[in-house]
Order: structure tokens, then sequence, then C-alpha cells
């Protein structure tokens, strides 16, 4: 697992998030800031005390630990996506 999470766009301060205007990257990344932010409001809705235990950081930490574990492949023609985390790191091609 990663020593820390500031070498991942989405943990980017906006100093360096500036540095990527005009870009896509940084138009994805807001995209998925809002979208993990949501997610965490509508988490803190459901689960009693889930505000309290865990930060909108944390989530976002723990949301990165699970996506970057994510192993792509195609199945019955249709590309998908699992949480196989050995296989992850036995593949790091885009293409298997």
């Amino acid at each position: 697992m990663p020593g820390g999470f500031e070498d991942f766009p989405i943990m980017y301060d906006d100093k360096l998030l500036e540095q990527l205007e005009g870009s896509f990257a940084k138009e994805y990344v807001e995209k998925i800031r809002k979208e993990g932010k949501h997610d965490y409001e509508v988490a803190c809705k459901i689960f009693d005390g889930f505000g309290e235990k865990f930060t909108l950081e944390r989530w976002t930490q723990m949301r990165i630990l699970v996506c970057s574990r994510l192993f792509g492949f195609e199945r019955q023609g249709k590309l998908d996506q699992a949480l196989v985390p050995y296989a992850d790191m036995l593949n790091h091609r885009k293409d298997p």
C-alpha cells in the first residue's frame, strides 16, 4: 500500500492543481472530488456517527486504496472491473 497519498492527483493541493489548468486532468480531478464528496455525505446520512469517525480526507484516502486495486478485464465482450489485488499487482500494463 502507498506510504502516502500526496502523489495521487485527487489529493493535490490547490497550488499543484492549478498547474493542470486547461487540461482534461484538472476537470477529471474536480469531477472525482465532487462525486467522492457526494458519496461521503450520503454515507454520513446513512450511518450514525460516520462523519465523526471518518473525515472527508480519510474517506478519500480509503477510496484511493480501493480504486488503485481494481483489476480491469473483459467479460462477455464488455470492459469490467473487480477487486483482485493479487492479480492487479501482477499486471501493471494497460493491455494485460
